[in-house]
């Protein structure tokens, strides 16, 4: 959703700096929530994420600049569906070349699970899915829609400042008819958790991480591309809506709504060179 995917992707402008430089802790911290690492396991974790952060803040923060300015560029006139969906695109490929180049060190990693951390993984999978189910599954029709409403309103209030009331109906009528299913969210979801644990076994049964890193390879890229054509005829037809409902909020705000934006993007920018000046 245009600089909507972008913004959710780098964080809100007041806490890029600490997470993106405590991103290697965090990152540790999330995945050992999910396995639970032995000491070994730990410290091939921990190197691992630091050399990839360092590719990171070589390789990508500049690209991610690059896009900050054209994103500014566009700002500040009207836009079109298809641009949104141009920024999401890209902000897919940047996601994509990040786990690509992850892929020998998360296939080495996964030689080591241990039968009892592939059952940490599936408990945790179900401790997500229970949540997930609470917030966008479960309740009225119009309960989840008022979840959902909230948390893009907070999103984008962050970047334009508070929306009128005309602009309000105009984000509720997006979200209304964007096509959103929680059903099929949730058996995508549970195919992509079973899939991840199948590719696991089949990484360890290979044993070689050639083997192991081409397994893993194909699951990642069915992880951002589903195998289910129905799925996917869902997710283009979303992701469609979307981006024209997108398009049609940012074409209604004022001028100082969009110096709002602005602002904010120029922000990011500061706070992205100052990343990549960081020895």
């Amino acid at each position: 959703m245009f600089v909507l995917g972008f913004a959710l992707l780098l964080t809100s402008c007041s806490t890029l700096k600490l997470v993106y430089n405590q991103s290697e802790d965090f990152t540790y911290w999330w995945l050992d929530g999910y396995v639970d690492f032995d000491s070994a396991q730990k410290d091939f974790t921990l190197q691992a994420l630091k050399d990839i952060h360092q590719w990171h803040r070589n390789n990508e923060l500049p690209k991610y600049l690059a896009l900050l300015d054209r994103l500014g560029d566009a700002s500040r006139q009207d836009i079109t569906p298809a641009q949104a969906c141009e920024v999401i695109d890209e902000v897919k490929t940047h996601a994509l070349t990040l786990f690509h180049y992850a892929e020998p060190a998360s296939a080495q990693l996964v030689l080591q699970f241990k039968p009892q951390q592939l059952r940490n993984i599936q408990k945790r999978y179900d401790k997500s899915n229970k949540s997930w189910r609470e917030d966008f599954l479960d309740g009225s029709e119009a309960k989840r829609l008022k979840f959902r409403t909230n948390k893009a309103l907070d999103q984008l209030e962050d970047l334009y400042g508070d929306l009128s009331e005309p602009q309000l109906r105009l984000l509720t009528l997006w979200l209304s008819n964007a096509g959103f299913d929680p059903r099929k969210v949730d058996a995508e979801r549970l195919r992509r958790q079973a899939d991840s644990l199948r590719v696991f076994k089949q990484m360890q049964q290979d044993g070689t991480p050639a083997g192991a890193q081409a397994l893993l390879r194909t699951w990642l890229e069915q992880d951002f591309e589903s195998p289910d054509e129905t799925y996917r005829t869902y997710i283009h037809a979303t992701t469609l809506k979307n981006c024209e409902g997108f398009a049609q909020l940012h074409n209604s705000t004022t001028v100082m709504q969009r110096r709002h934006l602005l602002a904010r993007l120029s922000k990011y920018a500061d706070d992205v060179r100052g990343l990549m000046a960081k020895p």
